[in-house]
């Protein structure tokens, strides 16, 4: 059952265990999901891969949840990943995807409000590099 996996998922994170939670994410994947938990689970699977330190792995996962965020008109991968990408020292790259996710149509005022926060703090500190 879905729900068991999501349970196992949190405690093994909680244990620091994520290779664990990485499988018990890909179990959940194998079930009939929506998009949307897709797309969540995929982060889940790419933010694990950043805790043991596989970050082209992170970056694939990242990349397939934009995939499908992309037909869905969303960004909430793409807004894990311009983070990732600033935590891991890639700052420019991070910026490029905050300014295209400034784009998007359906933002509301707190979205671009955020957004707006991040591209500044990113901006200042390229400033002082």
């Amino acid at each position: 059952m879905k729900s068991k996996e999501w349970k196992k998922v949190v405690k093994a994170s909680k244990n620091k265990e994520y290779q664990k939670a990485i499988d018990h994410l890909n179990n959940i994947l194998a079930y009939n999901i929506d998009d949307q938990e897709r797309i969540i689970v995929l982060v889940d699977i790419a933010q694990c891969n950043k805790k043991i330190n596989k970050i082209e792995e992170a970056v694939s996962f990242f990349d397939k949840a934009i995939d499908i965020e992309n037909e869905t008109n969303t960004f909430f991968a793409l807004m894990h990943k311009a983070a990732f990408l600033y935590e891991i020292g890639k700052p420019q790259e991070s910026l490029d995807i905050y300014k295209r996710i400034k784009a998007y149509p359906n933002l509301t005022a707190e979205d671009k409000e955020a957004i707006n926060i991040n591209i500044n703090l990113i901006e200042k500190e390229d400033i002082y590099n």
